[in-house]
């Protein structure tokens, strides 16, 4: 199948100006997108509409019945309703959350995209309270599309990072 990379601006022209130029270059013979073409766009989806824009309905749209949140965090919900927590966690503590695709590789069902997190602490997360700090983060998901679904998902943040930025290490003491 061959492996596809993007950067974020090849990313950006795919979901946001059409496509055209894109889909008569990367398409079948029977004029649907390659499979990791639309791997893509569902991962890209994904991040922009349900992490950026807080849309959380579009997870019954983009993830399958059965999805896998592999290695969640401790006490996340199982299927849609993790994501959801997550989600919802980050954008309560950050309501200007934004994360930016910097990169993005495919490979026959799967895509792997680094990704940035930046936003303002405005609310608590992991017990730390608010610090008006400005933060990034830098991440690592895998996503495994089956049959146009989010079937699997293996998320790497630096949390680590994030929690030093917000000063966790001086309020436990």
């Amino acid at each position: 199948m061959g492996i596809w990379a993007f950067s974020q601006g090849v990313l950006q022209r795919l979901l946001w100006a059409g496509a055209e130029e894109w889909r008569n270059r990367h398409c079948t013979s029977q004029n649907q997108f390659s499979i990791p073409i639309l791997c893509i766009l569902d991962a890209g989806q994904l991040i922009q509409q349900v992490f950026n824009e807080g849309q959380l309905d579009l997870l019954d749209e983009l993830l399958a019945p059965s999805y896998v949140y592999h290695e969640a965090p401790p006490g996340t919900l199982p299927r849609a309703e993790g994501i959801k927590q997550v989600v919802s966690m980050f954008r309560a503590a950050f309501p200007d959350l934004e994360i930016t695709i910097d990169d993005q590789i495919a490979e026959d069902d799967k895509v792997c995209s680094r990704a940035t997190t930046r936003g303002t602490h405005q609310g608590e997360i992991f017990g730390i309270p608010a610090t008006g700090k400005v933060v990034t983060m830098a991440g690592l998901t895998v996503v495994r599309i089956v049959e146009g679904w989010i079937a699997e998902s293996w998320v790497k943040n630096d949390v680590m990072g994030l929690m030093n930025q917000l000063g966790a290490d001086s309020a436990s003491q």
